[in-house]
């Protein structure tokens, strides 16, 4: 399906949910899953990683999951 007919669909029996609602919900769930940036951007269909980077917002749980339990340092 392209991007015109979902969108379409969307705006006839989804009650207000728009099509850049759930890509910016998919890249925020893939992101707090640790899911790389290279696999978000081919999901999402961006072309950059800053592109990406403003999709994917971790909520507060993802955020501190990381301070607790951050990658071990090298050297």
């Amino acid at each position: 399906m392209g991007y015109d007919r979902a969108r379409i669909l969307l705006a006839h029996y989804a009650d207000g949910l728009r099509l850049h609602q759930l890509r910016h919900g998919s890249g925020t769930h893939l992101g707090e899953a640790n899911t790389s940036a290279n696999i978000i951007m081919a999901k999402t269909g961006h072309k950059s990683l800053r592109s990406v980077q403003r999709y994917v917002k971790p909520g507060l749980a993802a955020v501190l999951g990381g301070l607790v339990s951050s990658p071990r340092r090298r050297g």
